[in-house]
């Protein structure tokens, strides 16, 4: 199944719950933890660890769920990440054919500076709708986010994965960087 297709697959009823779980941003997590080999983390009645390996083609060849739904090949959290996978790297190619006309290390840097204020400000809100702790980041940066907010919001987040797992390695590593000297310290 081609992840640029992989609607033509998938029951209608199952493709509309994942797309509504996608556009309802429930994919907390979607992280590559090799060569085409993919972590989410999905919120819906728990939390659920959805692995996706594709090959060089974009074939997804392995994809598990570990939600108790058994009544098709694929469910709505899988459909879910295949949606923000596709956009992820639909992302990464626009970025890369982007790139490879700039080639110094602080191209980024000279492109974002050319860019006016209001454009900057679309790109950055359309990054953050996809990720709900990086704009808890950012609000907490720019100071609309109390440290006492982002730690209550990231106690949540580990309490969901302790509850799930009995262990937290899945939380996000920024959460986990800023926690762990706030528990040395006694914060928590």
């Amino acid at each position: 199944m081609d992840l640029n297709n992989f609607e033509d697959h998938i029951d209608s009823v199952i493709l509309e719950r994942g797309f509504y779980y996608y556009q309802d941003n429930c994919v907390l997590s979607l992280e590559m933890t090799g060569r085409n080999k993919y972590n989410a983390m999905v919120e819906g009645t728990e939390l659920y660890r959805v692995l996706v390996e594709l090959d060089n083609q974009g074939e997804v060849i392995q994809t598990i769920c570990d939600c108790p739904y058994v009544y098709g090949e694929f469910c709505k959290h899988q459909v879910a990440v295949f949606y923000a996978l596709r956009n992820e790297q639909n992302r990464d190619k626009l970025v890369a054919t982007k790139s490879s006309r700039e080639e110094s290390p602080d191209s980024l840097k000279k492109l974002l500076m050319a860019q006016d204020k209001e454009k900057l400000v679309g790109i950055l809100f359309a990054i953050v709708e996809e990720n709900e702790v990086l704009k808890k980041q950012i609000m907490f940066e720019i100071g609309q986010l109390t440290e006492d907010d982002l730690v209550s919001n990231a106690v949540v987040l580990i309490r969901r994965c302790i509850d799930k797992h009995s262990y937290i390695n899945d939380a996000p590593l920024f959460v986990m960087n800023f926690l762990a000297p706030k528990i040395q310290r006694g914060y928590y």
